[in-house]
């Protein structure tokens, strides 16, 4: 699986200038990959404020309808951040727009709100519930989480007992967040065998400086690429798939997990080896 991670800025307050960004580096980097991540809120900027509810738009806004277009152009899938006008009358979301190259589009609303020190986000949006876990039309599996949700183990924990092989993050983590981050994201894939994606906002909003610094983890917590800090940059990576089973025998930590209010997703065996003898040769 051929993955890139757009680290972009976002104009503030204005979806036209941010859409054509995208829609630029959907035609240089859209053709060969599978999956295309952008920042969170992008779309509208992160430091909207009051205005992200004026900016909040819906899976049939005409800004998603020309994300649609290309996806289904280059056969590839979008990851893509924006304020979500909510379906009770009054709610906005911080949401991620997954649009696939079979043109749907599915919608991941973020569960965990900062609201301390700059951040304000629990001021102007309503929290989602769960995080989403959906199937890409070439059959892989993606979990979609947003910035604050990795330092919630149980988000990402239940996206991967539900069967994710990849959870897809996006991100406006600023620059003195960075070192958090860093130490949460090899964490987050290795407590859950899964590949974690994490596609951070850059530039500066106001009196907010967005670090950068993308990165992709492997299901062991192993470093596979890495965007330089605050400045903008485009990285690709490929996913070997084939080495999620692998680490999930190596390290059964899914297999083994029992203080968890959901549960595995079914109840079938689980294909993971326990003796030593197997597990060596994984």
């Amino acid at each position: 699986m051929d993955v890139a991670l757009c680290q972009r800025a976002s104009t503030v307050g204005e979806l036209k200038p941010n859409l054509s960004l995208a829609l630029e580096d959907l035609d240089e980097h859209g053709p060969g990959n599978d999956l295309i991540l952008f920042p969170e809120l992008f779309l509208g900027g992160y430091n909207a404020q009051d205005k992200h509810h004026e900016l909040a738009i819906t899976r049939d806004d005409p800004a998603i309808m020309e994300l649609r277009a290309k996806a289904t152009q280059h056969d590839t899938n979008i990851l893509i951040g924006a304020a979500r006008e909510g379906h009770v009358t009054g709610t906005t979301h911080n949401s991620a727009f997954l649009i696939k190259s079979d043109d749907t589009v599915e919608t991941y609303d973020k569960v965990h709100l900062p609201t301390f020190n700059v951040f304000e986000e629990g001021l102007h949006f309503t929290p989602g519930e769960r995080g989403l876990l959906t199937t890409l039309p070439d059959g892989t599996r993606v979990g979609v989480a947003i910035c604050y949700d990795l330092f919630f183990p149980e988000i990402t924990k239940d996206l991967a007992l539900q069967g994710a092989d990849v959870i897809a993050t996006i991100s406006a983590g600023p620059y003195q967040s960075r070192t958090y981050f860093e130490t949460v994201l090899p964490a987050r894939a290795l407590e859950t065998t899964s590949f974690v994606l994490y596609c951070n906002l850059t530039g500066t909003q106001d009196h907010l400086s967005f670090a950068g610094g993308s990165m992709a983890y492997s299901p062991l917590g192993e470093k596979i690429a890495h965007a330089p800090t605050q400045k903008e940059a485009t990285i690709t990576t490929t996913l070997d798939l084939d080495q999620v089973p692998l680490a999930r025998r190596k390290r059964p930590v899914l297999r083994d997990t029992r203080m968890f209010p959901w549960g595995r997703a079914n109840d079938e065996p689980v294909p993971w080896p326990t003796n030593p003898q197997d597990l060596d040769e994984a």
